[in-house]
């Protein structure tokens, strides 16, 4: 996604887990975790940010449905935030090995409420 340069990372991964949770067609949950630059490259005032997300849906639907779902949610709620240059786009992973590094990133931190 690309967002204002100075906005912390932490908080759109935040905003997205809100949104995505809260306000997705289908309904879903999702686990969004954030991964850092290694480079901070910003082009008129706009930084690209990077997260994993695995979203889960208790309704039988295609992954097409579920990722664009989710994007929409994400997309008015980030723009409702951070201004309307704010984009959003979400892809599925596409290569095993790609989804092997993604899953051990994200399975170190989860969101869950202690019982």
């Amino acid at each position: 996604m690309k967002a204002p340069a100075e906005t912390d990372p932490h908080v759109i991964e935040a905003a997205l887990v809100r949104a995505v949770c809260a306000d997705s067609e289908p309904p879903m949950s999702a686990e969004i975790l954030w991964l850092p630059a290694w480079r901070k490259k910003v082009r008129s005032g706009q930084r690209r940010f990077g997260f994993i997300a695995v979203l889960c849906s208790r309704a039988p639907v295609r992954t097409s449905e579920l990722i664009r779902g989710a994007e929409r949610a994400a997309a008015r709620a980030l723009r409702g935030r951070f201004g309307e240059q704010t984009s959003t786009r979400m892809r599925q992973a596409s290569d095993p090995r790609e989804l092997s590094a993604f899953w051990c990133t994200v399975r170190g931190a989860p969101r869950r409420p202690s019982a």
